[in-house]
């Protein structure tokens, strides 16, 4: 069922996710380092490592008639256009949550004018 399913997902739509995302992201850093972003990121998503990764993962997330179904309605003239048009949905929803974090931050500061940090610079990320 998980080779069923694979089959029809779009298994080199990561790149075409990932360079729009690094453009932005890296957008103060030099060109080389976006190149070298993106020479790594198609190196490790290559649709044959992505296919060996997706299988067991798949097959342990879902159940075989799940698979079976998805595939079916991806397979499908309906399935072919919404993976056609998913990576656009997930650039502008990337977009859209950088925008409103960046606003809700700058409300925050506003809010607390007192504090010590850096208004220029986000807070880090808990690892």
């Amino acid at each position: 069922a998980a080779r069923h399913l694979i089959a029809v997902l779009p298994l080199d739509m990561m790149n075409d996710l990932i360079q729009p995302m690094a453009n932005q992201m890296f957008s103060d850093a030099p060109p080389e380092f976006v190149g070298e972003f993106m020479a790594i990121a198609e190196e490790v998503f290559v649709p044959a490592k992505m296919e060996a990764i997706l299988q067991p993962l798949l097959a342990h997330h879902f159940t075989a008639a799940e698979m079976l179904a998805m595939a079916r309605a991806l397979a499908s003239a309906e399935g072919h256009a919404a993976q056609r048009k998913m990576p656009r949905v997930q650039i502008d929803l990337m977009n859209w949550g950088a925008r409103e974090f960046e606003r809700v931050f700058e409300e925050r500061q506003r809010k607390h004018e007192t504090n010590t940090f850096d208004a220029e610079t986000p807070p880090k990320l808990i690892e």
